[in-house]
């Protein structure tokens, strides 16, 4: 039982969207498709809720009331996990641990949920889990609550409880770098969006990818407010682009940690099979968010690098995640620290610039490795530099 008319209707290749809607389009895909899964009739959704998915397009049809469609869809996307987690069904998978929701949850609510008032905060959670047959210690801040739990408010109108035909004003949390920064002419300048687009934004955190940003050569033992990265990909098929999110799932927190921005951005694609693919390309961007000094309570957008891949650059980015030495955990009273694997961070800092693989490593030794670190771990890796080719 369905309407003939979509009630929300989203294009990949609308002139009018730019590369953060159509990650946000995507996350919605991946949000439908596990609903899909979990309540396979219409009838067991709210108001016959049902869609059409294509790899480029996204229909939505109710019969209604258009509050309580958007508040059960919305409920059932975005929800909180026994312990108090982050958690998306659209990525919803019984095979990742403890740590990686963790750090899932603490990417999201870094960069998304930098205010307080995006959210309430229910306890300090300490917890400890066991890696590598050792007790590790974990804090974390649970929620009790979200503001992507209750969007669906914002997109219907109060008396009528439709969805709005009016434009819908977004903050960052909806649309990353969307900040008005002079208070006094808000009214003038606010960031507004159509009520499907408003939709659309809301599952933006949902495909994107999270790394933590380390310096070179930096003390680990020195604690420090973590650099998140998040990588925003640009999107041409919802279907493919589905299917490598979830297969990053596969990638443990210690592969997540890197030393580049280049690196982030490649590391989002390094689990394709681009063998049979003859004109391979891909583009996304990398927001690095960190805090500007100790008395900081929010982390800031600093720096936006877009990175572009063709096949050649991921061919020798993934002889380097096979060949090179992987990260490293260190476990001491009860703490782990993660030790980078530099020189893998830098030749794929060059890749993402599109230089040859050697650029700047040498200047780098040179220049930055005054401890002898980097030239250490060069030795370390020296059978992994057999492996790459040279142009």
């Amino acid at each position: 039982m369905t309407a003939t008319r979509p009630k929300i209707f989203l294009s990949l290749y609308a002139s009018n969207t730019t590369m953060m809607h159509r990650a946000g389009m995507t996350g919605l895909y991946m949000t439908l498709k596990r609903l899909e899964e979990k309540y396979p009739d219409c009838r067991q959704r709210a108001e016959y809720l049902s869609w059409s998915l294509t790899v480029d397009t996204i229909k939505l049809f109710w019969k209604g009331n258009d509050l309580v469609a958007l508040t059960w869809l919305i409920k059932e996307s975005f929800q909180l996990d026994d312990n108090g987690l982050v958690h998306l069904v659209g990525l919803e998978n019984n095979e990742i641990d403890l740590r990686q929701k963790i750090h899932l949850h603490e990417g999201i609510c870094a960069i998304f949920l930098r205010h307080n008032k995006f959210y309430q905060t229910e306890k300090l959670v300490k917890i400890q889990l066991n890696i590598e047959d050792r007790q590790v210690e974990y804090q974390y801040k649970s929620l009790a609550w979200y503001v992507h739990q209750t969007f669906a408010e914002e997109l219907s109108e109060k008396e009528t409880q439709q969805l709005k035909h009016d434009y819908v004003s977004i903050t960052s949390w909806l649309y990353l770098g969307g900040i008005v920064r002079h208070a006094q002419i808000q009214s003038t300048t606010k960031l507004q969006e159509k009520p499907e687009y408003a939709f659309a934004l809301l599952f933006v955190p949902v495909v994107c990818h999270y790394c933590l940003l380390h310096l070179l050569c930096e003390d680990l033992k020195v604690k420090k407010p973590h650099r998140y990265l998040v990588v925003i990909p640009e999107i041409n098929n919802f279907e493919e682009a589905s299917q490598r999110r979830r297969r990053l799932q596969k990638l443990e927190v210690k592969q997540l940690h890197v030393s580049s921005i280049g690196e982030a951005g490649l590391l989002y694609y390094s689990l394709d099979d681009i063998q049979s693919e003859s004109d391979y390309y891909q583009t996304c961007q990398v927001w690095l968010y960190e805090k500007m000094n100790k008395r900081s309570r929010q982390r800031t957008l600093t720096c936006i690098e877009e990175i572009k891949i063709d096949k050649n650059t991921l061919n020798i980015y993934q002889l380097i995640q096979r060949y090179f030495q992987p990260n490293y955990q260190l476990i001491q009273s009860e703490e782990i620290f993660i030790k980078i694997n530099y020189i893998r961070s830098l030749i794929a800092e060059s890749l993402s610039k599109k230089l040859s693989w050697w650029s700047n490593l040498w200047d780098t030794l040179i220049i930055e490795d005054s401890k002898g670190y980097l030239f250490k771990q060069l030795l370390y890796n020296r059978k992994g530099i057999q492996m790459i080719p040279n142009p």
